[in-house]
């Protein structure tokens, strides 16, 4: 049994390795001041943003959305499996998260209730989508709380 976790203050991206079956962990996408990413990796101008690439089968139990600056755009969270590109992936949520709602609030994305969509193998991918690109709120995060199986 072992546990790993990693945070990468300068690349914007924090996250936890674990090995430990039905383990509940955690995957986080941080937007960076100004609306662009602290690694530099993705303009403001992006489309779509990976989140989590899936190393051993996993499933969404939730998709939590806080943002500290109001922003102008919508965004949605999907799945892509095998060399589907984010941008023509499946929505894994049934409405959009707003970027222009009140801050500091946790937003949830009603997750379907569809196993081909909440549960992952190795190699598939979660991103985010946004409605208008370089309009993401600033600053803020994008959390996916996911579980072993």
């Amino acid at each position: 049994m072992s546990l790993q976790q990693t945070y990468l203050s300068t690349g914007g991206v924090s996250g936890e390795t674990d090995q430990l079956n039905f383990a509940t962990f955690t995957k986080e996408l941080l937007m960076g001041v100004s609306g662009s990413w602290a690694a530099g990796s993705y303009p403001e101008t992006a489309v779509s943003r990976p989140i989590w690439t899936c190393d051993a089968p996993t499933q969404l139990l939730a998709v939590l959305e806080r943002h500290s600056v109001v922003g102008s755009t919508l965004m949605t969270v999907v799945k892509a499996t095998g060399s589907t590109p984010l941008g023509s992936a499946a929505p894994v949520i049934s409405t959009t998260i707003s970027g222009v709602s009140a801050v500091n609030v946790y937003q949830s994305g009603t997750l379907y209730n569809s196993t081909a969509l909440l549960q992952y193998a190795v190699g598939d991918q979660v991103g985010v989508l946004w409605s208008v690109p370089g309009a993401m709120p600033p600053v803020g995060i994008v959390t996916l709380v996911l579980q072993r199986l």
